[in-house]
């Protein structure tokens, strides 16, 4: 499936290495329910998203072909080069939460089989690995709050939620460090105390999956629907991850921020899925429809953590 779009940010001067500088750089989203291509273009005080092209299924579903998984590959990079000489291209190939899914083993074997595919191009450079669910949280919440302009105003940040088809991550602006918990960025002169917490298994995909394999998961179809056994087949799975004790020391801060929620993996909710969706957001990250909005874009730019990636290589 083709899609293009293309999108100017206006970014600060110390947001860049070097503002006389024209970069390009490829970041490839390797997510579980598909591979998404975005080719950027920095040009000092500007940032474009100049090219998209996505693929599926997921990289991890060939964890048992790695050459097949980089032949899938090509297809997105064969049209980006008709876009932008390759010498000029950085490129980061980016595994997400079906790759953390995998052995270390199986990963390695990808992503080996990408450097070989990838080698005819002659891109500037290539860095491939697989990201922790904390920095695609991380990167989410840059790209939202960028595109809201508060970094450049200095203005109170909004929080992020991600909800991918295999993880989901919540991260939003501490008032004080919390030990092992925050990541401190300083941006525009301004350091933000950035928590994050991501739950793999808790996608919408892997989510619905697992239920789909317990015995009153009929109870989550359309034909013997029952709501309060549906939420309380989600609830047990979502208590096996712990995730209301991992959120205890924040959750007093919750309520007093807005929130941002988006899936790359929503395209029509199942029934069931709408269930976990409404449960995960209002009754274990707490938030309300006071302070949280379901957003694909922001101004009409589509919310992708690919660009908190190119921004973050950007600031620091």
């Amino acid at each position: 499936m083709k899609n293009y779009f293309s999108f100017a940010i206006i970014l600060l001067t110390l947001f860049c290495r070097n503002v006389y500088a024209i970069d390009y750089s490829i970041v490839v989203n390797c997510g579980s329910t598909g591979t998404r291509l975005h080719l950027y273009k920095v040009d000092g005080t500007t940032i474009q998203d100049i090219f998209f092209k996505s693929t599926t299924p997921g990289l991890a579903t060939f964890a048992d072909s790695p050459t097949l998984g980089a032949e899938s590959l090509k297809p997105l990079f064969d049209e980006a080069v008709k876009v932008v000489d390759p010498h000029l291209v950085s490129v980061e190939v980016l595994g997400t939460a079906g790759m953390r899914e995998l052995k270390e083993t199986e990963q390695h074997a990808l992503y080996k089989a990408i450097t070989t595919a990838l080698n005819p191009y002659a891109f500037k450079s290539t860095y491939i690995k697989t990201i922790s669910g904390k920095w695609e949280g991380i990167y989410s919440w840059l790209a939202i709050n960028y595109l809201l302009n508060n970094f450049q105003n200095k203005t109170p940040t909004t929080g992020a939620v991600d909800i991918g088809g295999a993880s989901t991550q919540i991260t939003f602006e501490m008032p004080k460090p919390i030990k092992h918990d925050t990541t401190d960025l300083t941006i525009n002169d301004k350091t933000y105390h950035i928590f994050t917490k991501s739950f793999l298994g808790l996608g919408i995909n892997e989510a619905r999956n697992r239920i789909a394999l317990q015995p009153d998961a009929r109870y989550c179809t359309p034909e013997e629907f029952n709501l309060l056994i549906c939420q309380h087949l989600y609830d047990d799975l979502i208590k096996q991850h712990h995730v209301s004790e991992q959120l205890a020391p924040v959750l007093n801060e919750i309520p007093k921020q807005s929130f941002i929620a988006h899936s790359s993996a929503i395209e029509t909710l199942a029934l069931s899925s709408s269930v976990y969706v409404n449960y995960l957001l209002y009754n274990v990250y707490h938030l309300t429809a006071d302070n949280l909005n379901l957003e694909e874009t922001i101004n009409g730019i589509k919310i992708d953590w690919t660009l908190g990636a190119v921004l973050y290589d950007s600031i620091f």
